[in-house]
């Protein structure tokens, strides 16, 4: 029974970063409505996993010091963590 549920866990994990990965590569191109789409639901299924790492960086480095947004790095770190620990 615990075996199945670690199981779960790390294949939820997984499905997570690579929705993670997903967010990433769909912010880089142009936006069209399926693509629109497409990233809303992906905003919507990683934020509650993005937004405490994004604070937790803003915390320490400021939007007007780093300009780039590393919570998705931050967030995918954090994860596999997680996982290796399992």
């Amino acid at each position: 029974m615990m075996v199945r549920l670690l199981q779960a866990l790390h294949w939820l994990l997984s499905l997570l970063e690579w929705t993670l990965v997903l967010r990433a590569v769909l912010s880089w191109f142009q936006v069209t409505p399926v693509m629109a789409q497409l990233y809303r639901i992906t905003v919507t299924f990683t934020e509650p996993v993005v937004a405490p790492v994004r604070k937790l960086l803003m915390r320490y480095y400021p939007a007007a010091l780093a300009p780039l947004d590393f919570s998705l790095l931050g967030a995918m770190l954090l994860l596999e963590l997680i996982r290796i620990l399992l």
